[in-house]
């Protein structure tokens, strides 16, 4: 497979598994690779379908991105005034960073090979931020810890930038970020596992162990990630994340905590206390 053909398979895999993961090549970047490899007509076809070139960018690398980030943190502002700073933020850090992770992980498994993360640009419009551009630069090949260190390096370079963005205009603090990345970074491992069961490491766990290392996340995030039974007439294994960090959704006229949310655990953990305590005063 050339590189070509290794960029069209991560693009095909990515938008298989979310349709708006959108990827396309930005051949205008490298013209040298571009002509390394002659592209069929079917090809050629999905370089020219670019419905987003139009929309607004989040493009990292370059200093006037601020604009952008502040119009996503502004757009969630306006529609929900009710749910406050922290909703407002929360949803647009994720929103920035959640493209970059499932590239990350799904590239290290589904395509054995890193692109240049920190290059790429996201499309933007309305609040969200979904399809990306990458240069097709050579891609990184290893085994599957040097490739992993390789987009954690990626991610983190990528990560800084974003918050630097954000800090133009507000305050993001590490605290808030760490937790909400390793949340991310587990949810896209367990995708994988889910979704590609065959290109997905037997051991998860370990591998949830090394990106988690590589990002310099705390080791007790990996807790969070755990294996369910399979539901009926399915014999594969389910991979679930219990989250240590909240997206604030519930913080929305319309919102409620999600099932796998921190908040909701506790609830239920007070809740089975109250029960506990009942039961015990009335034997």
């Amino acid at each position: 497979m050339n590189q070509m053909q290794a960029y069209q398979r991560l693009f095909q895999l990515t938008e298989q598994f979310i349709p708006i993961m959108k990827g396309e090549l930005d051949l205008t970047c490298a013209p040298d690779i571009q002509s390394e490899t002659k592209l069929d007509p079917q090809q050629q076809d999905f370089q020219q379908q670019d419905p987003q070139k139009n929309q607004p960018k989040i493009i990292a690398g370059q200093a006037e991105t601020d604009a952008h980030f502040q119009a996503l943190y502004q757009f969630w502002e306006a529609t929900h005034p009710e749910a406050g700073h922290p909703y407002w933020l929360t949803r647009s850090w994720l929103m920035s960073i959640w493209q970059p992770v499932y590239l990350a992980v799904f590239s290290v498994y589904l395509l054995k090979a890193v692109p240049n993360l920190k290059n790429m640009s996201q499309h933007y419009a309305e609040g969200v931020v979904a399809g990306y551009h990458l240069a097709p630069e050579e891609l990184t090949e290893g085994d599957d810890s040097q490739l992993i260190q390789n987009a954690c390096a990626h991610l983190i370079a990528l990560v800084n930038h974003f918050q630097h963005h954000f800090n133009a205009f507000t305050r993001l603090r590490p605290g808030m970020t760490r937790p909400l990345l390793a949340d991310s970074v587990l949810e896209a491992l367990a995708a994988l596992a889910n979704h590609f069961p065959d290109a997905a490491p037997g051991d998860l766990k370990t591998h949830a162990r090394m990106w988690l290392a590589e990002l310099a996340l705390a080791s007790r995030h990996l807790d969070s990630l755990s294996q369910v039974a399979p539901k009926q007439n399915d014999s594969s294994p389910c991979w679930q994340v219990a989250r240590i960090s909240c997206c604030m959704h519930y913080r929305r006229h319309d919102g409620k905590l999600c099932a796998n949310c921190p908040r909701a655990q506790a609830k239920n953990q007070r809740a089975e206390s109250r029960t506990g305590t009942c039961e015990r005063r009335q034997s």
